[in-house]
Parts: C-alpha cells; sequence; structure tokens
C-alpha cells in the first residue's frame, strides 16, 4: 500500500515539475518522461487494492471489480509505457546517429504526435 502512495507521489511531483519549468517542458524527452509518470499513475488504483484483496471473498462480483480495478490499469500502464519506451529508443537512436540534423527530425511536436499514437492505440485496444 505503501508503494502505491510512494508511485502517486513520485510520479505527480514528475509532471508538475515538467509542467512548471519552462525548461524541462521544452526537451522532447520530457515529453516522453511524462508520458510514461502519467502511465504508471494507472498502476495507482491497482497498487492500492491489491493488498485489500486477500481479506475479500472472492466472487464473480469481485473478479469483476478485480478486472476493472487492477488487471485493466496495470495491463494498459505496460503498454504505455512499454511503447512509451520505444518511443524513447528512437528519439535517442535519431539524437546519436545524425546529431546535426536531430533538432530538425525529432521536436515536441514530432514526439506528442508519436505518443498520441501510443495511447490511442492502447486505449483503443480496450474498446469492446
Amino acid at each position: 500500500m505503501l508503494g502505491g502512495f510512494m508511485n502517486l507521489f513520485g510520479n505527480v511531483l514528475t509532471i508538475l515539475a515538467v509542467l512548471r519549468f519552462k525548461q524541462l517542458r521544452d526537451t522532447v524527452t520530457n515529453q516522453f518522461i511524462i508520458s510514461l509518470s502519467a502511465s504508471d499513475l494507472l498502476c495507482v488504483p491497482g497498487i492500492l487494492v491489491l493488498p485489500i484483496s486477500s481479506h475479500v471473498e472472492h466472487t464473480l462480483l469481485t473478479g469483476r471489480l478485480w478486472g476493472l480495478l487492477v488487471q485493466i490499469p496495470l495491463m494498459t500502464s505496460l503498454w504505455i509505457s512499454g511503447l512509451t519506451m520505444v518511443g524513447i529508443t528512437i528519439d535517442r537512436l535519431v539524437a546519436v546517429s545524425i546529431p546535426t540534423r536531430y533538432r530538425h527530425i525529432m521536436n515536441k511536436r514530432v514526439a506528442l504526435r508519436m505518443l498520441a499514437v501510443v495511447w490511442t492505440l492502447v486505449l483503443g485496444a480496450l474498446l469492446p
């Protein structure tokens, strides 16, 4: 349970720091960091509910609640984090392989488009 509160505090602090300071907001990599922090926040309900689940009688209703509160957010967070890491890898690959053209190829708009695709694909996959 303490892990859930630490997750909440750390990720909210990271998002607020990046949003608060212009120097942090203007870097491409920090756009990916915000996405990672936001996806980690999806884990908070699962981490907070997990210790309580061992004290609850397991029925069909609690199984459905378990899926909604724990499994879906955790899997969504996992996929978003993983695909965001792919975006960070692409960003770093461009920075290392084409350093003179990096700022022309990878800018904030490109990063936000990449993240929009990641979030849309993962959240779209949740639809029935």
